[in-house]
């Protein structure tokens, strides 16, 4: 007896079937029907009256653990109730005290479709909450996804706060990339004197930050500090039994008061009511004395390298391609393994470049052997730029700079 091979179902055929069971299931969500779950959101009444949203609860123990263990393993929170209805005998009945009835409705047509939609990123987080509350990792890591990805201003601090909350790492580093970008117009703005404090330190705790000068951080802390009434010990513990000065000491001592200028500093923290007079005699001490005899306050920072120093560069590398676009490099990328000042007297440097610049090597020799020791590095062209010297022998050391990598190392 012959026997026939059959043929394969064709993908087409798939692909229709899988459509005809989404189109079920989506009967089922518009269709109350077979519902034998009432969800019910007693603290959110419309008009007086009590607002609730039927299920199925084999789907949203597929759809959930939480709800597979509410509704199949003895879960406390289900308690059926003798809420009749013409298809059903019993009905089981959840309260929902946190989430409103529309979020909850989304999250439900994700459950029975796949498909959902969100108008805010405010409505996105309660998606993202729901989600997460109740084990949906599809839904909870698409709604990361979008949140994370839909950063500006408005929302740059709320979406690290939400980071913080929720621990999610892609949150908290799309976010704080934005904010670094951007640091002048977020310090300023009304969203970050309402983060949280976790992310304001950790903006404190960044290396690169887009500010023109460190007092620019000082000021933006201090904002938030009077806005949360830091200053104050109005009540008794705040995080791990820390009081509110606590916390200000905290985030005073991540300011790099060593890389203000003299000026800054004295129109600025010097005061301020944030640093107490024993912080202020010290740190006056330290930036003005050259053999200085007194040690930085506990936990202060000892940096000199201002945060700025990326937007610095950016400034320089602007000038560079707008004023001289024509001008040949001063130093030659066939010569990347020489030493700064070996570059100096080799390369073809006009002569104000080359004086200029060996006058700020005088005050701080750069050692080759350093070339990828990227505190070293910066804090040597921290020198030479915050220098004022002629913007021409700027340029120099931003040659110097493209030559040797600098500015993508540094940018990335």
């Amino acid at each position: 007896m012959t026997e026939f091979k059959l043929k394969p179902i064709e993908g087409k055929i798939k692909a229709t079937a899988k459509n005809q069971m989404i189109e079920r299931l989506t009967e089922m969500y518009n269709n109350q029907k077979y519902f034998d779950v009432k969800f019910v959101f007693p603290t959110m009444k419309k008009d007086g009256n009590e607002r609730f949203v039927y299920a199925h609860k084999l789907l949203m123990a597929v759809a959930s653990p939480v709800f597979e263990r509410m509704f199949f393993g003895g879960f406390k929170e289900s308690s059926p109730t003798s809420a009749g209805s013409k298809t059903n005998d019993a009905m089981t009945t959840v309260e929902i005290q946190d989430i409103e009835p529309e979020v909850f409705q989304t999250v439900l047509r994700y459950v029975y479709t796949g498909d959902w939609e969100y108008h805010s990123i405010k409505e996105l987080f309660q998606i993202f909450a729901v989600a997460n509350k109740y084990e949906m990792i599809d839904l909870e890591n698409a709604s990361e996804q979008i949140i994370a990805e839909n950063v500006n201003i408005e929302n740059a601090c709320q979406i690290h706060d939400f980071g913080i909350t929720y621990d999610k790492e892609y949150m908290k580093a799309n976010s704080m990339k934005y904010i670094q970008q951007y640091t002048s117009v977020v310090l300023k703005s009304p969203f970050f004197l309402t983060s949280l404090y976790e992310t304001v330190l950790a903006i404190l705790d960044q290396d690169h930050l887009n500010v023109e000068e460190e007092v620019e951080i000082f000021r933006g802390l201090q904002q938030y500090v009077f806005r949360n009434e830091l200053t104050r010990d109005f009540y008794k513990e705040k995080k791990n039994g820390e009081t509110g000065k606590d916390l200000l000491r905290k985030a005073v001592s991540r300011i790099r008061y060593l890389a203000m200028p003299m000026e800054d500093f004295a129109n600025g923290p010097l005061i301020s009511d944030l640093l107490t007079p024993d912080e202020k005699i010290t740190l006056t001490h330290l930036m003005a004395s050259r053999t200085p005899k007194l040690k930085l306050p506990q936990g202060f920072s000892d940096s000199k390298i201002d945060r700025g120093y990326i937007s610095k560069i950016i400034e320089i590398l602007k000038y560079r391609l707008e004023a001289m676009p024509d001008k040949e490099y001063y130093c030659c990328y066939k010569h990347t393994n020489v030493t700064i000042t070996e570059l100096i007297f080799t390369m073809n440097c006009n002569e104000l470049g080359r004086d200029e610049l060996l006058k700020a090597l005088e005050v701080k020799q750069f050692k080759a052997e350093k070339m990828y020791d990227k505190p070293y590095c910066v804090d040597f062209l921290q020198t030479l730029l915050d220098s004022e010297d002629d913007f021409d022998a700027k340029v120099v050391l931003v040659d110097y700079m493209q030559a040797h990598g600098f500015i993508e190392r540094f940018l990335t």
